[in-house]
């Protein structure tokens, strides 16, 4: 236990080690570690432009995670008073599951101008990976591969950055925490470049993407699809109208599973509440409305395509009466009421 004070842009609670939620670093950009990282890419992308084969390289860079401990120029680039706190940043969670309002509460011990200056922290470690992608795109220009390169800068999830009272992410499924732009760059493979397109991807869509792309052969009965079409300048008409997600714990156990439609997200939590959240009228998600009677069949519905997609993917749910727990239950996903 640490008995000193909590200083600003930690968290502190008794009997746990503190955290560092923010802070400036006494680091130049050139001395961080995902600076040396990215020199060290750009050195093999001069070996690789001398070799001339195909290559495949994969550049996992630490930031923006947090904590969000970032050289003094990018700490200083946003002013924490002009940072606006989400709508959602007092929403009190008591119509959701306890955990979330538990995970809330450790965070509450910020006050308000300490979450906006971890907000500004965030956006300037933004700014610095954006610089460091930057670097590798002008060694791409400089070796003369950046028109036949494609290059997908990506994250393996997003931030809360204050939404609902949270910071980092966890089993809480809001926005905020798992929808994570895909830009895609390559000059000589995009039709019309600049476009955003506005369809549901997730992971599993690299790898069949990639492999189509490098004209080998599929692997078997994979997740995803592959999002060349896209990149083309097409529109799937049988592309996917949902988002799945699958959750068994971050340290914790703690099985959740979700689907996510344009209108609708429906969130089943077997050791706690459920939730289903309206996304057209309600796109900050605060208001759960999964016990209200008049929504029980879409309710049902969303049940449906959760367990469709999760009996696809072998994802095995025990019938056991004790952990059964759903209110519409796998067997409606193939017609039956048993």
């Amino acid at each position: 236990h640490d008995p000193r004070p909590r200083e600003r842009g930690e968290l502190a609670l008794p009997g746990w080690r503190r955290v560092k939620l923010f802070g400036t670093s006494s680091e130049s950009f050139e001395e961080t570690r995902d600076y040396e990282f990215m020199d060290s890419a750009r050195k093999r992308l001069r070996s690789l432009a001398r070799e001339g084969d195909p290559w495949c390289l994969f550049l996992g860079l630490t930031g923006p995670h947090g904590p969000f401990v970032i050289p003094e120029s990018y700490a200083r680039r946003y002013d924490p008073a002009d940072v606006v706190l989400p709508v959602n940043y007092n929403d009190d969670m008591r119509d959701r599951p306890g955990y979330y309002g538990r995970l809330q509460r450790k965070y509450a011990q910020l006050a308000p101008d300490e979450a906006r200056e971890a907000v500004a922290h965030y956006w300037g470690y933004c700014d610095m990976m954006d610089d460091l992608l930057g670097l590798m795109l002008e060694e791409l220009d400089a070796t003369g591969q950046a028109d036949d390169t494609l290059v997908i800068y990506a994250s393996d999830h997003g931030e809360f950055s204050a939404e609902h009272g949270l910071f980092a992410k966890g089993i809480a499924p809001f926005d905020g925490a798992y929808r994570v732009p895909y830009v895609f760059r390559w000059p000589n493979g995009i039709s019309a470049p600049g476009r955003c397109e506005d369809a549901f991807i997730t992971h599993c869509e690299l790898s069949p993407t990639l492999t189509e792309l490098a004209g080998a052969e599929p692997t078997a009965d994979p997740s995803g699809r592959s999002l060349a079409p896209f990149l083309r300048g097409e529109h799937p008409a049988d592309w996917p109208d949902a988002f799945y997600n699958q959750c068994n714990g971050v340290e914790i156990l703690y099985t959740q599973r979700m689907v996510r439609t344009k209108k609708w997200k429906l969130v089943y939590n077997p050791v706690d509440r459920d939730e289903l959240y309206d996304l057209e009228n309600d796109p900050h998600e605060m208001h759960n409305l999964v016990d209200r009677p008049d929504l029980q069949p879409v309710v049902r519905d969303l049940f449906i395509k959760l367990w469709t997609k999760a009996h696809a993917e072998r994802d095995a749910m025990s019938g056991y009466e004790t952990v059964s727990l759903a209110p519409y239950g796998p067997a409606l996903a193939l017609g039956r009421d048993d």
